[in-house]
């Protein structure tokens, strides 16, 4: 998003002089840690997954976690 913000200076004396500044503001995206592979034994349970996301400004911040293309799960998060 650029805001262009005039500045308008006036010395009193009758002079004045104008300015504007071209502010561009980031929104970077999250960070996500990155999981290594590994293997999990069929039928074994209380196996998870864990990732730490991180993002410096967040409005309502979602996830989607696919299995073979379809959804497996979705919820939303809080940066660290």
């Amino acid at each position: 998003m650029n805001i262009i913000s005039p500045l308008l200076q006036n010395d009193g004396l009758g002079l004045s002089i104008r300015d504007e500044v071209n502010i561009t503001v980031i929104n970077l995206p999250p960070n996500c840690t990155k999981l290594a592979d590994f293997f999990i034994h069929v039928n074994s349970t209380g196996n998870y997954l864990v990732w730490n996301i991180t993002d410096a400004s967040t409005n309502n911040p979602t996830y989607v976690v696919y299995h073979d293309s379809v959804v497996y799960s979705t919820g939303s998060w809080i940066s660290k």
